[in-house]
């Protein structure tokens, strides 16, 4: 018995139907592994400070992730910090073997709720607060006893070739400037 012309030309379409549901649902699955097509996971938004390393964004050079916050692998330190109307400037880089006013103990990606908050209000932010917070300038300082007095503050800092900001939180000496680093790199 040879078969109906319809019932195959309805096998055909069937099977047709069922691949281009594989294609779509496959294709739906990689849309969402891959990201929302700015080449960065879905789940991994860059402004979560607490995102998983493995699924998060990269972490910037000159920094390691270390915990929730972002620990600089070598020492930076920082001049004066200038803000005009809560608008903080560039900082300048200072030598750490010198005399320096500031040194980056931590950062932290700037949250999206944060980007338009004034310089001096960056240290209330929650996320921003906890990064910056004195336990956690203690467990990344080279003498915890000596930095324990030292004055916090929260700076913005853009990153090159449009990859976000990070927030540094940065400690001095209650008076003076500091000498050589006082923080351990990651």
């Amino acid at each position: 018995m040879t078969p109906v012309r319809g019932r195959s030309t309805r096998r055909r379409w069937a099977v047709l139907a069922g691949v281009v549901v594989l294609v779509l649902v496959a294709g739906l699955t990689a849309w969402q592994a891959i990201g929302d097509g700015t080449g960065s996971p879905a789940d991994a938004d860059p402004t979560r400070p607490n995102a998983n390393a493995s699924t998060g964004p990269a972490v910037p050079d000159g920094f390691a992730a270390c915990g929730a916050e972002l620990c600089p692998t070598t020492p930076l330190c920082w001049g004066g910090l200038v803000a005009i109307s809560g608008t903080a400037m560039p900082p300048r880089k200072a030598n750490c073997a010198g005399e320096h006013s500031w040194e980056t103990f931590a950062a932290v990606r700037r949250p999206d709720d944060a980007a338009d908050l004034p310089q001096d209000e960056l240290l209330a932010h929650h996320t921003i607060a906890a990064a910056c917070s004195a336990s956690v300038l203690a467990a990344r300082s080279a003498e915890p006893t000596r930095s324990r007095a030292w004055v916090r503050d929260a700076w913005p800092i853009e990153l090159p070739a449009d990859q976000g900001w990070l927030v540094h939180c940065l400690a001095r000496p209650e008076s003076g400037g500091s000498k050589g680093p006082a923080f351990r790199p990651a």
